[in-house]
């Protein structure tokens, strides 16, 4: 039988290589100071920012003119419907297909209009996205650079944040103040 004295051996070496094994699945610490990360929330950026405040604007303009082009397409609809109806009892069997292919054209009209308005709203939409997010780049990165963080995150992608870390608020109000600056011409 093994004594104690004889498992003490190569229990402090199966301790060592185990420690050591449990050390390398570690991962390596932060250097010195740590990495900072700050988070950015980009809607409230969207919704607060005066490029954004104007970006919204022009997409609903546009949004706007697209709804009433289509309610003076629907209103002609209705009139040729509205015909139709009045009409289908007196009207000669061509007049009548007539009316008929009439009403389905301008149907297939409306519907090619909605189908292309959806898909314009979406490319300005992504349009004015691509244009807010290339001017509040730099503003981001200037914020960051100067509170000493690393990385800045969106929340969305976040579980916890401190409020302390969130510089929103200090990229709009520098955002804002670029955006109202004048430009200057050479």
């Amino acid at each position: 039988m093994y004594t104690a004295k004889k498992l003490r051996g190569p229990s402090i070496v199966l301790f060592l290589l185990l420690s050591s094994w449990l050390r390398a699945q570690q991962p390596a610490p932060p250097p010195p100071g740590g990495t900072r990360v700050a988070v950015i929330d980009l809607q409230r950026i969207v919704q607060e920012s005066v490029v954004g405040q104007r970006l919204q604007k022009e997409i609903q303009a546009f949004q706007e003119k697209q709804q009433q082009e289509l309610r003076k397409k629907e209103a002609e609809l209705r009139q040729l419907n509205q015909k139709l109806q009045e009409q289908a009892a007196v009207l000669a069997p061509d007049a009548l297909r007539d009316l008929q292919a009439k009403l389905r054209d301008k149907q297939r009209e409306i519907d090619r209009f909605r189908e292309d308005a959806v898909a314009e709203l979406q490319e300005k939409i992504e349009d004015a996205q691509a244009q807010l997010e290339n001017q509040v780049r730099p503003v981001i990165a200037e914020v960051a650079r100067e509170k000493g963080f690393d990385v800045v995150l969106n929340p969305a992608a976040v579980v916890f944040a401190s409020r302390a870390v969130d510089i929103t608020d200090d990229v709009i109000k520098r955002f804002n103040a670029k955006a109202t600056q004048p430009t200057k011409t050479p």
